[in-house]
């Protein structure tokens, strides 16, 4: 199973093989689950009574809704594969203990405030970027309703946040960089597979500006995956980048606080510092 000691051609095939197990396969059940979710949303809101609140309420918030719905499914399909890849000690990523051959544990005591560290790495990053965004004025020259600032408005906001700040970063860190990163670190190098897992991670997010905002933010999120070693990291910066553009970066208040230069210095020093307190965790 070690590519070090196979043949080239054997090479080739185990990193394409890698590359559709570890990848390609859990986006395709991932995307395809949404497409899924969604007609079955749509056949249950046509089936329904237009004046019954149930059918105004799914109608109102039928894209969160399914995304939700699919995000769970694939939390739950996924999670367990996951799981079960990381006790897997061929293909784990952890560093080994060179006494019992046993991976290290990666919670020293160090690692809580590393945590906090890519939590506060996430919510910088998240105003750093989208600061970018709004100077550059690509959201101008690309509008998009999909974005989680134009979102804000739904209706049943308790909702919206569970989905957009929880169940969708924890699906897709477990495609991106749970079994994405991970799986694909060791056939590919970390260096490639953060900014390959990066960019389909933009591209996942499918209009312009968000796709280079999600490539921004996934190569922090493959560098916070490469310090600690495990999905805790990454969850904790995703889900902390997600309740910042809900609670900030979506409302015009913050929006007035938030947009202006010397926040957009400050988010960026604070992402440097942060870039290498993170690092700290996995020494």
């Amino acid at each position: 199973m070690n590519p070090k000691n196979s043949s080239p051609a054997r090479i080739i095939l185990q990193k394409i093989l890698a590359l559709l197990c570890f990848l390609v396969l859990p986006l395709l059940f991932y995307v395809l689950t949404a497409y899924l979710t969604a007609a079955v949303f749509q056949v249950l809101l046509s089936s329904m009574d237009e004046g019954a609140g149930a059918a105004r309420f799914l109608e109102a918030n039928l894209p969160i809704v399914y995304s939700g719905a699919a995000a769970l499914v694939t939390v739950g399909v996924l999670g367990p594969l996951y799981r079960r890849f990381r006790r897997d000690p061929l293909l784990s990523v952890s560093p080994r203990n060179p006494e019992t051959g046993c991976p290290k544990r990666r919670d020293h005591p160090s690692a809580a405030s590393g945590y906090l560290c890519a939590a506060a790495f996430g919510s910088f990053g998240a105003v750093f970027f989208n600061l970018l965004l709004a100077l550059s004025r690509l959201p101008e020259l690309f509008p998009s309703a999909g974005t989680i600032g134009a979102a804000g408005g739904e209706v049943n906001a308790p909702l919206h946040f569970l989905v957009v700040c929880l169940l969708l970063p924890t699906a897709e860190e477990l495609v991106f960089r749970g079994l994405g990163y991970f799986g694909l670190r060791r056939f590919y190098g970390p260096a490639f597979t953060g900014v390959l897992t990066a960019a389909l991670f933009g591209v996942f997010h499918g209009n312009a500006p968000q796709t280079l905002y999600g490539f921004c933010m996934g190569l922090l999120l493959a560098h916070t995956a490469e310090a600690c070693r495990n999905l805790t990291g990454v969850l904790l910066f995703h889900w902390a980048a997600n309740v910042t553009s809900f609670f900030f970066l979506g409302d015009p208040t913050g929006q007035r606080l938030i947009y202006s230069i010397p926040f957009l210095g400050l988010s960026g020093i604070g992402c440097v510092w942060l870039f290498y307190r993170v690092k700290d965790l996995g020494r």
